[in-house]
């Protein structure tokens, strides 16, 4: 028996042991012995393959896995496709992103060929016939009679004139039947022309309306009529009266109704009463009144106009001064120019409207006067050079139009007073 230790010593010739490849495939150990001793003439004495140990088969670069090992520490978040975007040196925020990642529209296609029609679908079927025989074949056979309905036993109530009208009212229990009928003849109109389609405004009276009722009128009603108008009758005279008590926005129809029972049918009468929303003016700054000087700026009057449709007319008003409405606000400023006798007056009239509603108004008025003589003024004399150290008396000076006046200099000289002229 001969023991030998592998990959100790020093290799003649052939590989080296560290050009191995390990992993490329399974290794055998073929052992030659020289007989002679020359080198010369070796003969097989051996071939065996080498036994790794355990470990050795899942050394790195093995064939063979190893058992999965733990989970490693999560990496890094990495860089979003809009943060790769701009570090390519794009720019924008990140709709525009998305907006570069669509291509141009491509070309258009070429158009298919036209499909077949149901119809000609139908005779590909093997059908015969022109259209309307395609259409009539659509129709399907008709189905079969239904079940008959139950009967419905409603007491028609008879009118007494043509137009008379059937309304059918369920009272918890049953429906009954009323007959209404406009009668002319019955209820008459007694005001004026008109009154029965009144417009008025609102928190303003309306025009008295009265009916005359030609049979018994227990049990008369009147509905619909706008808050603060009401109704009262004697013997057969209905009077309806009041102010309206309703604020509105805009046009608003009150249609009312006069109904008296007469047996199995209510005669009535109709008609409307339309409310209008008036308008209202105030001043929110400036006065209404003011004295200005002729030339300068007025200080600006403001008013707000509350109405359906805000809208003003200015009168009286001196040149340079305008009026300017804008939304509901009404502005009158400027400044008073051109041929202007001092001490005029001038008397403006500011005036809103709103439909079928009195205008309202307010009144002003602007004094002008010519200010030019009420400035101060003043000349500090004629120039003069004199020597250092020597007094001098300040000649053609003159003031007016001061309550008080002081002198200055810029040097260093004083002057014995300084307050007076």
């Amino acid at each position: 028996m001969v023991n030998v230790v592998i990959g100790t010593g020093t290799a003649v010739g052939g590989s080296f042991w560290s050009d191995i490849e390990w992993s490329a495939a399974m290794k055998s150990l073929q052992v030659d012995f020289d007989v002679t001793g020359q080198c010369n003439a070796f003969e097989a004495l051996s071939l065996q393959q080498l036994t790794a140990v355990p470990f050795a088969l899942y050394a790195p670069g093995s064939d063979v896995p190893g058992p999965q090992g733990e989970p490693g520490e999560p990496g890094e978040d990495g860089v979003s496709a809009y943060d790769v975007w701009l570090s390519i040196g794009n720019t924008g925020d990140e709709q525009e992103f998305i907006d570069s990642l669509k291509g141009e529209a491509g070309v258009d296609g070429i158009l298919g060929a036209d499909g077949l029609s149901a119809y000609e679908l139908w005779l590909s079927l093997g059908n015969t016939g022109d259209e309307q025989a395609f259409i009539d074949s659509l129709k399907g056979d008709p189905g079969e009679d239904g079940e008959p309905g139950e009967d419905i036993n409603l007491d028609w109530p008879d009118g007494t004139t043509l137009g008379d009208t059937l309304t059918w009212i369920w009272n918890g229990t049953e429906w009954v039947g009323t007959i209404t009928n406009t009668d002319n003849n019955t209820i008459i109109i007694t005001s004026s022309a008109g009154s029965n389609a009144q417009v008025v405004c609102e928190d303003a009276a309306i025009d008295q309306i009265t009916y005359a009722i030609n049979i018994d009128p227990t049990g008369f009603t009147v509905s619909g009529l706008p808050n603060g108008v009401e109704y009262n009758i004697v013997g057969n005279i209905v009077y309806i009266t009041g102010t309206v008590d309703i604020d509105v926005a805009a046009q608003t129809t009150f249609n009312y109704t006069l109904t008296v029972p007469n047996g199995a049918i209510n005669i009535v009468a109709q008609g409307t009463i339309i409310v209008s929303p008036k308008a209202s003016l105030e001043v929110v700054s400036g006065e209404l009144n003011q004295n200005s000087c002729i030339g300068e700026t007025i200080t600006p009057i403001t008013f707000q106009i509350d109405g359906p449709a805000p809208n003003a007319t200015v009168t009286g008003l001196p040149p340079g001064i305008e009026a300017v409405l804008s939304g509901n606000t009404l502005t009158i400023s400027g400044t008073a120019t051109g041929s202007i006798a001092s001490g005029s007056i001038y008397s403006f009239l500011v005036e809103t409207s709103s439909l079928s509603c009195d205008n309202v108004s307010i009144s002003g008025a602007l004094t002008l006067t010519d200010c030019s003589s009420c400035y101060p003024s003043v000349n500090a004399g004629t120039d003069n050079t004199i020597c250092a150290g020597e007094s001098y008396v300040i000649e053609n000076s003159s003031a007016a139009n001061y309550t008080t006046l002081v002198w200055t200099t810029s040097g260093t000289g004083t002057f014995n007073d300084a307050t007076s002229t």
